[in-house]
């Protein structure tokens, strides 16, 4: 069951790529960039059934690598229908998506202390999980800043997708879309968004949001110690 804020964030989000397929023209069911067929629009951005209720937190991606619907563009539902579901199916879940869960507990300053020195992202979220039933990815939300991708792409690792078509118009896009997210914390899921490329983004960021927490973090995949405490370790406040 959403909240109250979800189907609003879930239509104003819709309404903004909507305008953003017109102008640079994107088919608005299969995703298709006219002007490259080899490129389609992935997905809508994850947002979690319960985000807003608490601290809200937005985790921000170079790109989303893995063409997840072949035909099609992965809508809200089916993608709130995964990433939730990996809470009760842990032997299914990535290094990216625990990795996230171990960073929200840290948030949410909920048993940080009990897992922190746990030995992989996932015995720490069975540890919180013995103490506390809250599924918390209901709780949070992520996109990513490059949203086009190599179409029928099976595998995420790679850094082919992470190119601006339109520099200026994506990162309004993304822009926009934290302004429709109104996060209080910001994480930035690869160490790249602190190199030249992308200090436009942090400054803007800086300057509009004064009481905004933002931080820069490697990809929780990287190829360091996957603990959280560990990982934590890895990350920089700006």
């Amino acid at each position: 069951m959403r909240t109250k804020n979800t189907p609003v964030i879930e239509k104003k989000i819709t309404n903004l790529y909507k305008e953003f397929f017109n102008v640079v023209g994107v088919n608005h069911k299969t995703g298709e960039l006219q002007s490259n067929k080899k490129l389609k629009f992935a997905t809508y951005p994850y947002i979690g059934s319960e985000y807003g209720k608490r601290t809200k937190v937005l985790f921000i991606g170079l790109d989303i690598g893995k063409d997840e619907k072949r035909g099609a563009i992965l809508g809200f539902m089916e993608k709130r229908e995964v990433v939730e579901g990996l809470d009760s199916n842990r032997k299914k879940m990535n290094p990216h998506i625990a990795g996230t869960y171990v960073s929200t507990i840290y948030f949410f300053k909920k048993n940080w202390g009990m897992i922190r020195n746990t030995r992989s992202y996932k015995g720490g979220i069975m540890k919180f999980r013995e103490k506390c039933e809250d599924n918390l990815l209901s709780y949070i939300s992520f996109t990513n800043l490059h949203k086009f991708v190599t179409k029928d792409r099976r595998y995420r690792s790679g850094g082919k997708d992470r190119e601006y078509i339109w520099q200026e118009r994506e990162l309004k896009l993304l822009m926009d879309e934290i302004k429709i997210f109104k996060p209080n914390i910001l994480l930035f899921q690869s160490k790249k968004f602190g190199e030249s490329k992308y200090v436009e983004i942090i400054k803007k960021l800086r300057k509009q949001y004064k009481d905004m927490k933002i931080y820069i973090a490697p990809h929780p995949s990287y190829r360091g110690v996957r603990a959280p405490q560990k990982y934590r370790n890895e990350w920089k406040a700006i």
